[in-house]
């Protein structure tokens, strides 16, 4: 995959929906905060899902990413864990973090 392939199949759609939700934010009074989470908890995921489901990858290579992604999610956990222990955060405060 080139440069080229780099920069018009992945990050140029991406620059449109930026500078789209930028035009189209102040006329329609959209909130920032709005966008930004829907962007980060459902956009993301919609496009790292569509990305993987076109991948042509081998059975071994799908098994590895997986595994992977859960690992880090058990590490992330893990970290907060510890953190919220030696801060004396409240449970909910853990439990919150750990979501």
């Amino acid at each position: 995959m080139s440069v080229a392939n780099v920069l018009f199949d992945v990050l140029a759609p991406v620059a449109a929906l930026v500078v789209l939700g930028a035009l189209a934010g102040r006329p329609l009074g959209i909130d920032v905060t709005t966008l930004s989470r829907m962007s980060f908890y459902v956009l993301g995921p919609a496009f790292v899902f569509v990305v993987l489901a076109d991948a042509e990858l081998a059975g071994g290579v799908v098994l590895r990413l997986v595994l992977a992604a859960l690992a880090g999610m058990v590490a992330a956990v893990a970290i907060v864990g510890v953190w919220a222990r030696a801060a004396n955060a409240p449970y909910e405060v853990m439990a919150a973090s750990m979501m």
